[in-house]
């Protein structure tokens, strides 16, 4: 009888014999999960962008980039279990990883899809309690959000030429759990839109992400000229983007930080 049988969040059949002993995880926020559900021994690789928890960067084999995999690497440290991204990680890499050992390719476009796959992840890992514990506390944070009055909000992620997160992204999801009506959100996915655009959404809020483009105050006194009446406000990408275990802080912090923009906004 196999360990685990089921499915991915791509469709994929992921199929382990024995409870994994040798993980490669290729998504920095589940990484850092994995940190979470106590699996220091069994996480044998990560990418250069896992950079939480600090220890695991400093001390376990790092792999290469999220989308520039060395293969050869992988191969090395013999893994029997990898856990990739269809948005993070490029179809070739997983493709190829595939022949190595079983993968589990995660598809994150809402709150949901998060808590899915953890459930999941922590089934596969042997973490399934664990796992439970944390979705439940999370599913409570967020029962227990409400009360906000509801803002127009634009979240930018790239600069030259600006990026925005719109629909069908975890972002998104995130901004609607906290009351922050989303201007691009009848775009998909991240769409380039010029200050022109932003103008003429006259947003609420414009939340300038620390990741991946490190928005700096310069860049937010790039764009007052042209958006007078909006609140630009410098923000941490990881509490907004990053599934998994740093929801716990991203509820908390958040919905403090969205308690005082409400009563500034009454």
């Amino acid at each position: 009888m196999n360990w685990f049988q089921g499915y991915d969040q791509i469709g994929n059949s992921v199929v382990l014999a024995l409870r994994p002993q040798r993980i490669v995880s290729l998504v920095p926020s589940i990484t850092e999960y994995l940190s979470y559900l106590g699996l220091d021994a069994e996480v044998a690789g990560i990418t250069k962008f896992c950079v939480h928890p600090q220890r695991w960067y400093s001390n376990k084999q790092r792999v290469g980039g999220t989308k520039t995999i060395n293969l050869q690497v992988v191969q090395t440290i013999r893994p029997d279990f990898i856990i990739a991204n269809k948005e993070e990680n490029t179809l070739a890499d997983i493709e190829a990883l595939s022949q190595v050992c079983p993968v589990y390719v995660s598809d994150i476009a809402s709150i949901q899809d998060a808590l899915n796959m953890m459930i999941e992840i922590g089934k596969c890992c042997g973490r399934e309690n664990l796992a439970n514990q944390l979705v439940n506390k999370l599913l409570e944070m967020k029962s227990q959000i409400g009360g906000l009055t509801k803002v127009s909000a634009a979240y930018l992620m790239w600069y030259d030429p600006y990026m925005a997160a719109a629909r069908n992204t975890f972002i998104h999801s995130m901004m609607e759990l906290f009351q922050l009506e989303n201007c691009f959100g009848n775009f998909v996915r991240y769409p380039v839109v010029e200050i022109q655009n932003l103008a003429q959404a006259k947003p609420d809020i414009v939340l300038l992400s620390s990741e991946p483009f490190p928005f700096k105050d310069d860049h937010v006194m790039i764009l007052r000229p042209d958006l007078p009446n909006s609140h630009i406000l410098l923000t941490d990408g990881e509490l907004w983007s990053w599934y998994g275990s740093r929801m716990l802080e991203a509820f908390e912090h958040l919905w403090n930080w969205r308690m005082r923009l409400n009563d500034s906004i009454q």
